[in-house]
């Protein structure tokens, strides 16, 4: 896995909610129950070069961006290693 795995962006969660049929007007309610169960939290200072410049192509466009928790992938990172 590389770092970058570990980040998504606002509108990813939107894109996944559409292609689920999730509810938009719930997408507030479900960021704030992962960012409570630390499944993500906000990242204030994002500078991961390549992922904003896929999600941004030419413009500049300042999204939320989360980390999930490296935790929740221990058990991929080390069957990646075998």
């Amino acid at each position: 896995m590389t770092e970058e795995s570990f980040y998504v962006y606002a509108s990813s969660l939107i894109k996944a909610c559409k292609e689920t049929g999730f509810p938009l007007r719930n997408l507030s309610s479900l960021i704030v129950k992962l960012k409570g169960a630390g499944v993500m939290s906000p990242v204030f200072n994002f500078h991961f070069k390549s992922l904003t410049e896929r999600e941004n192509s030419k413009r500049k466009i300042y999204k939320p961006v989360y980390e999930l928790n490296k935790a929740l992938f221990v058990q991929k990172f080390f069957s990646d290693r075998l």
